[in-house]
């Protein structure tokens, strides 16, 4: 994989493997990260041998390093004149009741330690996904989607489950925590229940209430499933069901609070529903947007706000946002609040289209938000990477969709050349995680194989407490 700086900031290649298969299908690869203190990253991908479909499920471990941040980030430790101006102004308050209480909130408060993810370790574990030891086989014909989950039970603790759709419209979970027999047998829902229609998307709600499994078929429909486990026993109970749409879901995604579900179609349509696990309808439609053309190949929702960016066949990024009573309030007393469309900003019901991210040359099939929410990463068929700050969208939401100034932030092609990807070019980017400072990309190369890439993202562009806990 060749890097080349578009504008600014820097990106390094640490490390990328190929999963080298016979008739490989990577319209069912996924990349699955485990964010917690016992990081790891697991890859499934179909294979055919002989006429049968297998489903190779490769996992690693990735170290885990606890880091003490600084007191401060960054650009926030005050000067000995900030200090002495901030004593200053407390003496002429006269509040003395108050000025007990924050200096020993000062003295007592102390962050926390963090946990990060070391990048030689990283870099130096990704090539066990190609060992056969941290590789499960299993047979699953006309698998067409997958989909990795986890669930929580007290007896047997955390299950990573893989869900796979079939062309039949059958669905199979089944727990592939490790090497071992499976904790809890397989479950399965027959085609029966779904109309015979082919399974096209899958995705999980994974939360300590309920596990939710959506799965979408060809039928335009959109089933929700909870997943139980009484006495190691599993079941898929269906909860609800979307009415049938004109063309069939292309990409599904929770928001991370599990209140809203995005589903992207083929047809450029992008539906908002609201979920509600205990009361009835469990789901219900919001609102219908679109992209400007094309399928929706992916989605990312803001990990803080009701912001949503889709990735389509139009070669743009498209931004939609449910404004609140939060901005409405925020607005008061500003230039926006008195000369801003009313219209426009007084509507808190419905998702609504913002503006399209235009700098990838081909169709954009992957994106994702850094977890601190400050800035998005696109990639698409044109072997483009693009960084883009959020705080850019924000504004275009106050100009009423106005995205002429918006431009990425950096960017870097891959793929250009031969290189470290076992001698192959890149082809296309299918799907990608970043957590903290690493970005890990699902590509296909040229002769149709899976590649893992692992990358560091630019420092400048990284929340300042991640950037001190680096650099301590």
């Amino acid at each position: 994989m060749q890097e080349l700086e578009l504008t600014s900031g820097k990106t390094h290649l640490l490390r990328a493997v190929t999963f080298s298969t016979s008739k490989p299908d990577l319209s069912t690869s996924y990349c699955y990260l485990d964010g917690d203190k016992q990081g790891k990253i697991t890859i499934a991908t179909k294979v055919t041998n002989e006429d049968r479909d297998q489903i190779r499920v490769a996992t690693v471990s990735l170290p885990m390093v606890q880091q003490e941040p600084a007191n401060k980030p960054m650009g926030e430790q005050n000067s000995p004149k900030d200090e002495k101006k901030k004593k200053r102004g407390r003496k002429r308050k006269k509040e003395d009741v108050s000025m007990e209480i924050e200096t020993k909130e000062e003295k007592s408060s102390s962050p926390p330690a963090q946990v990060g993810w070391e990048e030689a370790g990283c870099a130096a574990a990704l090539p066990g996904l190609e060992e056969q030891h941290h590789q499960v086989m299993f047979t699953c014909d006309d698998v067409t989607c997958l989909a990795f989950g986890t669930h929580t039970t007290q007896d047997v603790g955390v299950l990573q489950l893989l869900a796979c759709g079939k062309k039949t419209g059958d669905i199979l979970v089944k727990d592939t925590t490790g090497q071992q027999e499976a904790r809890v047998p397989r479950v399965e829902v027959s085609a029966d229940q779904v109309g015979n229609s082919q399974v096209t998307r899958l995705e999980w709600l994974c939360q300590s209430a309920a596990t939710v499994l959506a799965s979408g078929h060809h039928d335009g429909r959109v089933h929700l499933w909870q997943y139980r486990v009484h006495d190691r026993v599993s079941s898929l109970v269906e909860i609800a069901s979307t009415e049938a749409m004109l063309s069939y879901p292309t990409a599904l995604k929770f928001s991370p609070s599990g209140k809203y579900l995005a589903v992207g179609f083929h047809d450029s349509t992008v539906c908002f529903y609201t979920l509600n696990l205990r009361a009835q309808p469990v789901i219900k439609l919001v609102c219908t947007c679109e992209i400007n053309y094309g399928a929706v190949r992916d989605m990312a929702w803001h990990p803080h706000k009701s912001l949503l960016a889709a990735a389509g066949e139009d070669d743009k990024v498209t931004m939609f946002y449910m404004r609140t009573a939060e901005d409405k309030n925020a607005d008061r007393g500003t230039i926006m609040h008195y000369f801003g469309n009313q219209k426009k900003t007084e509507n808190f019901k419905v998702f609504q289209h913002v503006c399209a991210l235009k700098g990838h040359v081909a169709f954009t099939s992957a994106v994702a938000f850094h977890p601190s929410g400050q800035f998005l990463v696109s990639a698409g068929w044109d072997s483009q990477v693009l960084l883009w700050s959020t705080m850019d969208v924000e504004n275009a939401v106050e100009l009423d969709g106005d995205s002429s100034q918006i431009e990425p932030l950096c960017g870097f092609v891959v793929g250009r050349k031969a290189s470290a990807v076992g001698g192959r070019k890149v082809r296309l980017p299918l799907g990608m995680r970043i957590v903290g400072r690493l970005m890990f990309l699902l590509l296909q190369t040229e002769v149709g194989d899976a590649a893992l890439a692992l990358y560091s993202l630019p420092r400048k562009y990284l929340p300042a407490t991640e950037v001190s806990s680096m650099l301590a």
